[in-house]
């Protein structure tokens, strides 16, 4: 008979406590995770972390991280299961284990896209994971509107009608598009981190969204508002000053950026070019 786990009476890990990138070093893809927050338990001294990470629908890898009172986080950890090419994203799920005995699953977290490599040319950018912003749309300027500026951010008061992110179609053959959502420190460092401050300056400066009434409003301006809500770590308390807004936003992205290390993988990215 298969054993099966019921996970409805398990504690469950959100994805803002689990930060696991992948960054690519000569031919080869490395692992490193940074948990924290992660959920109370009974004996945490005998609760472990496992990782399982998989390429596609190859068969999971499995990482040990420790022990929730003493987490051993990956280090550039090598994960051999990128084809170049062919891979098109790579997912991870979290567990927490007792120890010994039946090995019984305590707390979980949800599927997180780690990273994703391949993208057609319309697809909508999406994920369960921090390190990809939801409700993004990216494209080319085919048409050469752009002129000489690399990029544009287009926000639309429709709710159907994502943000849209426009790059210069120079970009098409470093292959840019891809590179801003999968963790390349410069492109996440100076465009990713800028599409945040001005989606959010738009939802609750402009428009007046409250962070702590998401379901007021519809389509992305909802989820961009849920996201954040979920992305903080200072409540959000409404205001009519713009500067107490704009603090509370810098404030989620100084905090999204220590937990992403985009300064780390931008300077990683750069001495080696």
């Amino acid at each position: 008979m298969k054993r099966t786990t019921n996970f409805s009476k398990k504690k469950v890990i959100k994805p803002s406590s689990l930060n696991v990138s992948l960054t690519k070093h000569e031919k080869s893809y490395m692992l490193n995770t940074e948990i924290t927050d992660l959920p109370r338990l009974d004996n945490e001294d005998e609760v472990a972390l496992r990782l399982r990470v998989r390429a596609d629908s190859k068969v999971w890898r499995i990482y040990y991280l420790g022990t929730v009172d003493n987490i051993e986080n990956l280090e550039n950890e090598e994960f051999p299961d990128v084809e170049e090419g062919r891979t098109k994203k790579v997912g991870c799920i979290l567990n927490l284990i007792r120890e010994s005995g039946s090995r019984e699953i305590l707390a979980y977290s949800k599927n997180i896209t780690i990273q994703k490599f391949r993208y057609e040319e319309d697809e909508e950018v999406g994920g369960e994971s921090e390190n990809v912003i939801p409700l993004v749309t990216v494209d080319y300027d085919l048409e050469g509107s752009l002129g000489n500026v690399p990029w544009n951010l287009e926000i639309s008061d429709d709710t159907d009608t994502y943000p849209k992110l426009m790059l210069h179609h120079d970009f098409i053959e470093v292959e840019l598009k891809q590179k801003i959502f999968t963790g390349s420190g410069v492109a996440q460092t100076l465009i990713l981190v800028q599409i945040i401050r001005d989606v959010l300056k738009y939802l609750l400066i402009d428009e007046t969204c409250n962070i702590n009434e998401p379901d007021s409003e519809e389509g992305w301006k909802r989820i961009w508002l849920l996201w954040a809500k979920e992305m903080a770590t200072e409540t959000y308390y409404e205001s009519e000053q713009p500067d107490i807004k704009l603090k509370w936003i810098e404030d989620l992205l100084n905090d999204y950026c220590r937990r992403n290390k985009l300064i780390k993988h931008m300077k990683n990215e750069l001495s080696r070019t």
